[in-house]
């Protein structure tokens, strides 16, 4: 597990995201276990192009390309401003850029978000801010990778 911040600070702050997670349809959740592989904390800012393996939480700033190929969970704190490449995404906090997903794109009552959005599936509830436009796949069109062309990821 790759851990950045203090992981007590987001202890609570995972279990009151359990039921949102719950909601979306993650596996890791109804089991009751949030289970991140990538934690990014509050106190962590990040300036580049990331790519990552797994379901990830991000508490922190990323400025740059943000590339998760499983669930992406932005925390009310997290702040992003890059193009967001996911499988799934759970949006609470603030975005300034694109959005992709395969699959579902969720902002909860306190994200913000600016910006593009494509996806399969698409909720946006009451209190939610989102300025821009929202499109889905066309019959027969295969979503966009989850990494941008040309994007690699880190070697091991």
């Amino acid at each position: 597990m790759m851990l950045f911040g203090s992981k007590e600070e987001l202890v609570e702050e995972s279990r009151e995201v359990s039921s949102s997670i719950k909601a979306y349809g993650n596996d890791l959740a109804s089991k009751g276990n949030v289970g991140y592989d990538v934690l990014i904390g509050k106190n962590t800012v990040i300036n580049g192009n990331i790519s990552v393996q797994g379901c990830t939480r991000i508490d922190g700033y990323i400025e740059g390309t943000l590339a998760v190929d499983n669930t992406l969970h932005v925390g009310e704190a997290g702040v992003i401003k890059a193009p967001i490449y996911a499988q799934n995404a759970v949006i609470a906090g603030t975005v300034f850029g694109n959005i992709v997903c395969k699959g579902r794109l969720q902002l909860t009552n306190t994200a913000k978000v600016t910006g593009n959005l494509k996806c399969s599936s698409l909720n946006i509830p009451d209190g939610a801010y989102f300025r821009g436009t929202s499109t889905g796949f066309d019959e027969g069109e295969l979503p966009e990778p989850v990494a941008p062309a040309g994007f690699e990821p880190p070697v091991q």
